[in-house]
């Protein structure tokens, strides 16, 4: 599989090494490097992440032959109280159980890198249908 990890502020690194990736991950912060995905090349699918090291979202699209899914990842139990990240690209809207930290994101990306899947133990909320024209 081949990867293109990109962020705010940085330009695009071809198949990132695992300690690599991290170090920059370690690096978000809300107004000067506020963004970073993660995409498996051949597919398309990725996971991105948006926020600040203790208030961020992470969202995964996953590809298959029929089209895509696209999610928010978020804790158990689902909470629907909603809740806002702030950073430059403008407030992020999500419900609270999807507002996640670094440590959440870090093992969430490094699980995709590795096999180019999603992390079990996180709640997936589809949101297809914010990106289906209609």
């Amino acid at each position: 599989m081949k990867y293109r990890f990109e962020g705010d502020n940085i330009p695009p690194i071809e198949n990132p090494q695992t300690g690599e990736m991290l170090a920059l991950l370690d690096t978000l912060h809300p107004k000067s490097r506020c963004f970073f995905s993660l995409t498996e090349i051949h597919t398309g699918s990725y996971v991105q992440v948006a926020g600040a090291r203790l208030r961020l979202t992470v969202e995964a699209r996953q590809y298959a032959q029929n089209g895509f899914r696209h999610y928010v990842m978020g804790d158990y139990p689902r909470k629907e109280d909603s809740a806002y990240i702030n950073c430059r690209v403008g407030p992020i809207y999500v419900l609270q159980s999807q507002m996640l930290v670094l440590d959440d994101a870090r093992r969430i990306f490094v699980q995709f890198l590795n096999n180019a899947k999603l992390i079990e133990g996180f709640d997936l909320q589809d949101v297809t249908s914010r990106f289906l024209p209609g």
